[in-house]
């Protein structure tokens, strides 16, 4: 017998390992596909089944059962068909079935099935060296020689579980309902060159269930714009999210990504969707090229029907069905400043034009808003806050989600954090009294309608003062009370006038979300919207009388409330040892109501002082902390309360009609005219508002310069704080 060399499967000379007796049943076992009955049980490889394929080791049937375990494509050139009669050891040696494909040309592609990645692994080092080993020299010189991996591990149905299991993939599989508290969103856009996403992750993502069941999060896909597919991963902390993405990440990181795209939505803390009855939308689009404009007039922006929008997260259309909210945006894409939204929705646009660090956020109420008054904060406007709710990492520059997440957390820390109220509460008391103070300036057109008030008279007493107390209930499962009462008259015998109103024990918050621009961490933003439900004869809802008691016990410091200066407590409480009522929270609060001059606009500044509440043997104690005020901003007009009142009759997907004008906080002849020389911007929101409070300024900065007396009336002002522009950089 020729000797022809040493078998690589038994070690024995004389025979290839094809041909070694001691397996050739395996080696059988292995030449088969998926699905073929194999009727030795010994050389049983793959059985198929109704749900899948079964994969067992030959001679071991029931070892390692697995259903479409992972899979891996590889493509060589220089290889031919021939050849593949060699892969038996390949095989045999790592425990795995290898399909192969004819290509063009001399391109082959190989699929490898195994029971874990193990083996998986082991078969592409055995099939680099077989490569290696028979390829034509001439081709490995070539740039597309040797091995391309084309595909990626493809789970194709859920591996085997139990019944239990399978129920929690299925509750995973569909959107969050809305008892779940989400603590965090993590969105994942690919667009894709070669594979389709059903190639990739099947028909329902069901390629993604095994990271589903074991990260316990809510995973969401679908067809974007062009080649775009998106997946939305939700869920209850943010580690299991970015686990789940980094998971998807690695077993995706094959798919001929053309471009990969994260976006990290972060909620501030977990947010109850039982009554998030508003669709909230995230949507970014790409500006078109604008033509400077031919004369010096000033130019409205706004978003054209010719702007792209890529949709790339939306939540809430419980209202509505998939295909009746398509019907809705087809029919209500305008070009106006709704593109395709509904009242209610949030919109989230880069108004930059040239990057994504500079977001904008607008709100429009619907009948969600069902008691407005009852809200926290008195915002009456289409507001634009914040920079950035989400941070995009462009492709080249890629950064991990770990490093993202620490870099977050980092920047959104309590000092850098507005405690927002849906006020737009704007910051410390250093840049805020000086905008007051601005606001009693003689050059101001803002006018104080405290009565009898006049500039010479330096008096800055606010319009009104007001003592607000959570007061929590004896019931831990009954809602929190809320107690306002407001003085208008600065005397200690003014008995005030109390607002009881109830906060609902479920965490009701229509809008909890922290804004952060990761480019900027000195700016950080926090909405959040609360619900207040009236007590009245219609809600059966009785206040304690000890409660009452409590209300009707406090009074007015006259002299301390009318002084914004005074940072302790300008009220007395009437005596309440012993009796252990449940204060929670107390905040006083300065309101100043001024009009713009020759407009219908009012604005309302708001001081917060929030104390902290203790209590010593029953002693109710409340103290406040120097220098801790928050301050906010009021806007109003009376357009908008009759638009507002339009809302409580609108269905779902309608929305009110806006007027020119009526949606801009100062009118284009009005700040002309009582302003010459600030130009004129069109904008509804706070950060248009302050511009032109820094605009302002800069005017009366000139006309102080002009006028020598205006000095003295600054030295015996009240007031104190910082000056000039110092707003404007404030913000």
């Amino acid at each position: 017998m020729t000797d022809r060399g040493v078998c690589r499967s038994c070690g024995q000379q004389g025979h290839l390992a094809r041909n070694c007796p001691s397996g050739k049943n395996d080696i059988k076992a292995f030449r088969r596909g998926p699905g073929q009955q194999n009727r030795t049980r010994n050389a049983e490889a793959f059985h198929s089944t109704n749900d899948g394929y079964n994969l067992f080791l030959a001679g071991q049937p029931h070892q390692g059962d697995f259903k479409f375990p992972p899979s891996y494509s590889e493509q060589a050139t220089g290889i031919n068909s021939e050849h593949f009669s060699r892969l038996d050891r390949v095989k045999y040696f790592s425990n795995t079935y290898i399909e192969t494909y004819k290509g063009q040309g001399d391109r082959v592609t190989c699929k490898i099935w195994a029971v874990s990645l193990e083996d998986q692994h082991k078969a592409r080092d055995l099939l680099e060296e077989w490569a290696r080993e028979i390829a034509p020299l001439g081709s490995r010189g070539s740039e597309d020689s040797g091995w391309a991996k084309v595909g990626a591990y493809d789970y194709r149905t859920v591996l085997r579980e139990d019944e239990a299991g399978k129920d929690d993939v299925a509750k995973y599989r569909k959107a969050p309902s809305g008892k779940e508290e989400l603590a965090c969103i993590l969105i994942i856009i690919w667009e894709l060159k070669t594979a389709s996403p059903v190639s990739l992750f099947g028909q329902r993502l069901e390629g993604l269930d095994p990271i589903r069941r074991a990260h316990k999060v809510w995973i969401i896909g679908y067809a974007n714009a062009g080649d775009q597919y998106q997946i939305n991963v939700m869920g209850k902390s943010e580690g299991s999210c970015t686990a789940a993405c980094k998971q998807i990440m690695i077993s995706q990181s094959n798919a001929q990504a053309r471009q990969f795209t994260p976006y990290q939505f972060h909620l501030a803390k977990p947010v109850s969707f039982a009554e998030l009855r508003k669709s909230v939308d995230l949507v970014t689009y790409t500006p078109p090229q604008r033509h400077k404009p031919t004369n010096s007039a000033p130019r409205k922006s706004v978003m054209s029907a010719s702007e792209k929008i890529v949709k790339i997260f939306r939540y809430g259309k419980d209202r509505m069905d998939e295909e009746a909210w398509e019907d809705w945006s087809q029919i209500h894409a305008t070009d106006v400043n709704t593109p395709g939204l509904d009242p209610g929705a949030v919109f989230l646009a880069d108004r930059s034009q040239t990057h994504m660090n500079s977001m904008f956020i607008e709100i429009y109420f619907s009948k969600v808003l069902e008691s407005l008054p009852y809200y926290v904060g008195g915002l009456r406007m289409s507001a634009s806050i914040g920079t950035c709710a989400f941070q995009v990492f462009p492709s080249q520059d890629t950064m991990d989600l770990e490093t993202a997440r620490q870099f977050f957390r980092e920047s959104n820390t309590q000092e850098n954090q507005l405690e927002s109220r849906f006020t737009s509460e704007l910051g410390k008391k250093r840049l805020e009294v000086a905008m007051l103070k601005r606001f009693f300036h003689k050059k101001s057109p803002m006018i104080h309608s405290f009565p009898g008030w006049h500039r010479k008279s330096k008096d800055y007493t606010p319009n009104t003062f007001r003592v607000v107390a959570f007061i929590a209930s004896n019931d831990k499962d009954k809602d929190e009370y809320r107690m306002e009462k407001t003085f208008d008259n600065y005397n200690y015998t003014d008995p005030g006038h109390t607002v009881w109103s109830r906060v609902p024990s479920i965490d009701e918050k229509l809008l909890d979300i922290n804004l952060v621009d990761l480019q900027k961490p000195h700016f950080s933003y926090n909405l959040s919207l609360s619900r207040f439900l009236p007590i009245d004869e219609a809600s059966q809802w009785k206040v304690p009388k000890m409660y009452e008691s409590f209300a009707e016990g406090i009074k007015l410091q006259a002299k301390d409330a009318k002084n914004p200066n005074v940072t302790k407590k300008a009220f007395e409480t009437s005596d309440t040892k012993g009796s252990g009522l449940p204060v929670r929270k107390v905040q006083q609060i300065r309101s100043w109501l001024f009009h713009m001059r020759d407009s219908e606009y009012s604005v309302k500044v708001n001081q917060i002082m929030e104390a902290d509440t203790h209590y010593q043997h029953g002693d109710l104690g409340i103290t406040y902390q120097p220098y801790e005020e928050r301050w906010g901003i009021e806007v109003f007009h009376p357009d908008w309360d009759k638009k507002f009142s339009q809302n409580l009759a609108l269905q779902v997907g309608q929305v009110a009609k806006w007027k020119a004008g009526e949606s801009e906080f100062f009118p284009l002849q009005d700040s002309e005219n009582d302003l010459p020389g600030i130009p004129w911007e069109r904008g509804s929101g706070v950060r248009e508002f302050l511009k032109v409070l820094a605009q302002i300024e800069e005017v009366i900065e000139k006309g102080e310069e002009e006028d020598t007396d205006d000095e003295s009336d600054d030295d015996g002002a009240v007031m104190q704080g910082s000056s000039g522009g110092v707003l404007l950089h404030g913000y």
